[in-house]
């Protein structure tokens, strides 16, 4: 399945997507490469929100509503508000950081209480900094089997995995039994919740 050219067509019915995380893990960078942007490395202090289509080898097309949230602590009662509803849910780790891979479990848990059928696509990112790596593929892969989920390894630094990544999260949410949100002009936006973004630490890319 490939990203189609452009955004999403007037009247397409769309499905509701999600990344979930800890802050800095490389969410918005991930966004940002799916669009064919660069890398920022501001940290994300709201909602960031874009439409977006994948084409599949039949021909068909799958459009998809995807919400970038913030993953400070202070905001989690304002995500949970974007998770219900959604047709799927993207679950970010950093794989140089073990408390980030730690917290997957407690954002499995919000996903399976406030959107019970969406279905979830874990992703260990920042695999090109494999010096500092500290979780390894085979953790990936144990965590995966526990969430009953696909592990996709990606890296936003050199695209690595980030396209199949968000193929799949496209297919799951079509598959999800989630009704599909009503038709919706192309759009794209923020929802800020605390004022200007602030830069990340130079581990957050």
């Amino acid at each position: 399945m490939a990203a189609a050219a452009g955004a999403a067509p007037i009247g397409r019915k769309m499905h509701k997507v999600i990344l979930l995380g800890d802050s800095q893990v490389g969410k918005s960078a991930l966004t940002s490469r799916l669009r064919g942007g660069g890398i920022d490395t501001t940290s994300t202090l709201g909602v960031e929100f874009f439409t977006h289509v994948f084409k599949a080898e039949d021909g068909t097309t799958i459009g998809l509503d995807i919400w970038d949230t913030c993953g400070q602590e202070r905001f989690r009662s304002i995500t949970k508000q974007f998770i219900r509803h959604s047709s799927a849910v993207m679950l970010v780790y950093d794989v140089t950081c073990r408390d980030s891979f730690r917290h997957m479990h407690g954002w499995a848990r919000r996903v399976r209480k406030e959107a019970p059928e969406a279905a979830i696509v874990l992703v260990g990112n920042k695999i090109d900094l494999g010096t500092k790596r500290t979780v390894t593929t085979e953790m990936g892969h144990e965590m995966a089997t526990q969430f009953k989920v696909r592990l996709f390894e990606t890296s936003a630094m050199t695209c690595a995995g980030v396209t199949e990544a968000f193929a799949h999260l496209a297919q799951v949410a079509e598959a999800a039994a989630v009704p599909s949100l009503p038709p919706t002009k192309s759009c794209e936006g923020h929802v800020d919740l605390a004022g200007p973004p602030q830069k990340a630490s130079a581990c957050c890319t």
